[in-house]
């Protein structure tokens, strides 16, 4: 799903491209302001891409990965705190599986999982959790530069 996320966006990236080049090609416009208008129309939909996929994953992937953890207590704590099905309390919970599936020697040095637990979770769900917040980081250091640009 992920692979197939990502290749339409590039495709749409191509095509805006193209379409850049063709407006600039018409109007016979400088191509520096161009590839700033294609970075940020790039970083607009990307925003909405990235948005798209953390919601994605805290709306189908949480329950799941909740599941594997019924008898951890930091995670039962964690719900019993955040009860309510709300975005916020949704993302709170998704934040703490995501800090320990991101950090999986750590947690368990610091007793928040067990190597059992850890092994019980497959491959493909640990990559839905942990994904999402690394493309948020590329993202973020993308609007940064795009910051440093003005």
């Amino acid at each position: 799903m992920g692979v197939v996320a990502l290749s339409c966006c590039l495709r749409l990236v191509c095509r805006i491209l193209r379409l850049v080049y063709l407006v600039s090609w018409v109007a016979r416009v400088d191509l520096t302001v161009d590839f700033f208008l294609v970075y940020t129309l790039v970083m607009i939909i990307s925003t909405f891409v990235v948005l798209g996929l953390m919601l994605y994953a805290v709306h189908t992937k949480l329950d799941e990965l909740e599941s594997y953890f019924k008898e951890n207590a930091e995670v039962r704590k964690y719900q019993e705190r955040w009860k309510r099905n709300q975005r916020l309390n949704r993302g709170n919970r998704m934040a703490l599986l995501i800090n320990v599936l991101r950090t999986p020697k750590r947690s368990v040095k610091e007793g928040l999982l067990t190597e059992a637990e850890l092994a019980a979770i497959p491959p493909a769900l640990k990559r839905w959790a942990v994904w999402p917040y690394r493309l948020v980081m590329v993202w973020a250091v993308g609007w940064g530069y795009w910051g440093t640009w003005l």
